[in-house]
């Protein structure tokens, strides 16, 4: 029999002080870290959409929309990469931290042809995203 492992977990420290170095992109959840899969070009194609559109309609607003580049942080344990989220809350707007936002009023996410999409369409929301305080819709886009 063979003992199973399990990875070692990472102090939100070293989390974030590695993402700001890392070419690649990673999630934490509870002290674990899990690499982002890279997206197809239709996946790529809908998020450029989806963040066109609310750039364009949020125009002249005191909100900003963020692309997948920008972590949210759901907790002091768990931080997520959406594929487009809008924040209109002056702690996410000034630039105090600029790794990540708290407070995002919407989140998008496009759905892949892979396995996330169960994902997305269920615990992400359940587990992660409706702890979020000021969260007001959650968006998923289907190719």
């Amino acid at each position: 029999m063979v003992a199973q492992l399990e990875p070692p977990r990472w102090s939100i420290e070293d989390y974030l002080e590695m993402e700001c170095n890392s070419a690649i992109r990673h999630e934490f959840l509870d002290g674990h870290v899990y690499a982002m899969a890279g997206g197809s070009r239709r996946h790529s194609r809908l998020g450029v959409n989806v963040l066109t559109l609310l750039a364009r309609r949020l125009r002249g607003r005191p909100c900003r929309v963020f692309n997948s580049d920008m972590k949210v942080r759901i907790d002091a344990r768990h931080f997520v990469y959406p594929d487009a989220a809008v924040s209109c809350d002056s702690r996410d707007l000034d630039d105090e931290d600029p790794s990540f936002i708290s407070f995002p009023a919407l989140i998008v996410e496009v759905l892949s042809e892979n396995s996330t999409a169960d994902y997305d369409r269920g615990g992400k929301f359940d587990f992660l995203y409706s702890r979020l305080p000021g969260l007001r819709e959650y968006m998923l886009r289907e190719y």
